[in-house]
């Protein structure tokens, strides 16, 4: 194309101005791909600020349809809290100018999917709102139909827990009545009332009549009562067991009493076996456990360890432990017998009165009931490697005009071994 003189003049002298131009021209940073003017300062602090509200949240796909009724807390918890954060991020974006810019528009979609979220969260709460009336009608209709047995199974809710210690549950005949009303509330509960199975909702005057809880202890049945008898055998075991760590433990300061233990127990296991045995085979045997199987078997191995471990410890303290030496020895024929006729086989090594005067006992008026003098015996146990310290009184009783009767004898305990453990002399 040919062009005139005048014009390739012109030409020449606009282009090097266009250019300049266009290289000093400020370029923002705010100018998208596609052209798009910049925000001003104030909508993008606000865009930001939108963006914010929602930048920790997540949407929850399984709170947003056909949500069971027992996890309608946990709908209303996050419909609370996605609220609170679209509400925030929509007065945001209303000050925000300019709508079409890119950012804005791909915050708004964004947006746009929690308010869905936030629709179906009021959906779910609206379906629970319609579902909690008709479930506290059934609910109420469970307390009424099953108030009796909840009565009964009042302490049977604790073992639940398989670690609950035992409690007093009454004769075998309560048994019965409890493993009864544990059938009849799962009847219920796998029946008209399968609804309200998962309901923790308490009755309002008790905080134990929970449909969640009766149907829960009713699933265990006779599991539960068997727990219920077990648990108080058990705890029998427990404490012996426990008396004798904790009379191991105290040995370096005791006086060889032993008072932290049951001594029956301590020196004639079989007593312990025979206690259970009377008081709870029965009811074992009722709940389909015998005493022989392997969770008492492994009981009672227990027992024995810890009472072996206290029999072990004794010979360590006999140097502390002195019998005698508070008193003048004496012989006495009348003692000697009393304690020998008190267990077979023992051995009398030490004799002694331990009161020079007699004691006298008086009433409220001052006048005196009777004396005593007391003495003191250290003797041998035909099966024990140390000896025993005991005490006896010798009584008389007032007769009046400052005299008094003739002297008798007491010793206690009957149970010789229940005395104080001593180094032999």
């Amino acid at each position: 194309m040919h062009c005139p003189a005048s014009e390739k003049r012109w030409f020449r002298f606009l282009f090097p101005a266009v250019l300049l131009t266009l290289i000093l021209l400020p370029v923002s940073s705010d100018v998208s791909a596609q052209g798009a003017p910049p925000l001003d300062s104030n909508s993008k602090i606000r865009l930001d600020r939108a963006k914010d509200a929602l930048k920790n949240e997540r949407i929850k796909e399984d709170l947003r349809r056909n949500v069971p009724f027992d996890r309608a807390a946990a709908v209303k918890t996050e419909h609370s809290r996605i609220e609170y954060a679209v509400g925030t991020a929509q007065n945001e974006m209303g000050m925000v100018k300019n709508k079409r810019h890119p950012e804005v528009v791909a915050f708004a979609a964004e947006l746009a999917k929690f308010e869905a979220y936030l629709a179906d969260l009021k959906a779910v709460m609206k379906d629970h709102e319609l579902n909690g009336k008709a479930a506290a009608a059934l609910r109420g209709k469970f307390f009424s139909k099953y108030w009796d047995e909840h009565g009964v199974l009042t302490n049977y809710y604790y073992y639940m827990d398989p670690n609950q210690k035992g409690m007093p549950y009454g004769t075998q005949k309560e048994l019965a009545a409890a493993r009864e009303a544990l059938k009849r509330i799962q009847e219920g509960c796998i029946g008209e009332f399968k609804a309200v199975v998962n309901d923790a909702t308490s009755h309002p005057n008790d905080s134990t009549r929970r449909p969640d809880l009766m149907c829960k202890a009713a699933a265990l049945g006779d599991e539960l009562v068997r727990r219920v008898v077990v648990a108080m055998a058990k705890l029998i075991l427990d404490e012996v067991v426990k008396g004798y760590k904790e009379q191991l433990a105290a040995m370096p300061t005791d006086d060889g009493r032993l008072k932290k233990i049951n001594k029956d127990y301590f020196y004639e296991p079989e007593t312990l076996k025979k206690t259970i045995a009377e008081r709870y085979q029965s009811d074992l045997k009722f709940v389909g456990v015998e005493l022989d199987s392997k969770m008492f078997t492994d009981l009672f191995a227990e027992v024995e360890t810890a009472r072996a471990a206290l029999l072990a410890e004794i010979p360590k303290h006999l140097s502390r432990w002195k019998g005698g030496q508070h008193g003048r020895k004496k012989s006495d024929s009348f003692v000697e017998k009393a304690y020998k006729n008190a267990h077979k086989g023992v051995k009398i090594l030490l004799l002694e009165m331990r009161d020079d005067a007699w004691v006298v006992e008086v009433n409220s008026l001052g006048v005196p009931k009777f004396r005593k003098k007391r003495g003191g015996v250290v003797f041998k146990l035909p099966d024990e490697a140390w000896c025993h310290d005991e005490e006896f009184a010798y009584f008389q009783d007032y007769a009046g005009h400052k005299s008094y009767g003739k002297s008798y004898f007491e010793f206690a305990p009957a149970k010789l071994r229940h005395s104080a453990i001593v180094s032999c002399p």
